[in-house]
């Protein structure tokens, strides 16, 4: 049986442009760095941690939505540094329906998701 996950690809017009983009801006940590392959992750421990597989050589780029959130404990601050360090916010933090949450591009259009942690936990708890 299938019993976790390694990565999730990301199509990108330059993989150490993309690298740099998301270690300097999200804080994010390279994982593998070895041939083709440059992951990158804000969560590398444990079981099931998730990668993003950033993957150029694609053509022609067709950036969108990735349908792919991340966490903030903090969501407020969070996307306060985002801001300060030129992350573009297709949607700007908002407050619907009782739980916060951004979408953010990355520097080829790429759209993610950002939500606040605490409520996302209460938001899969209540199912």
């Amino acid at each position: 049986m299938i019993d976790g996950y390694t990565d999730v690809a990301v199509v990108v017009s330059d993989k150490e442009k993309a690298k740099k983009w998301y270690t300097e801006k999200l804080g994010f940590r390279v994982v593998l760095n070895k041939g083709h392959a440059i992951c990158v992750s804000p969560n590398v421990e444990g079981q099931g941690a998730l990668a993003l597989h950033l993957c150029a050589g694609f053509v022609p780029l067709d950036p969108g939505n990735t349908g792919i959130g991340f966490t903030a404990k903090d969501f407020d601050k969070t996307c306060e540094e985002m801001a300060k360090k030129g992350v573009k916010f297709s949607v700007p933090p908002k407050d619907m329906d009782g739980y916060k949450f951004a979408k953010f591009l990355d520097l080829n259009g790429n759209e993610y998701w950002l939500f606040d942690s605490d409520q996302a936990q209460r938001i899969r708890d209540s199912k």
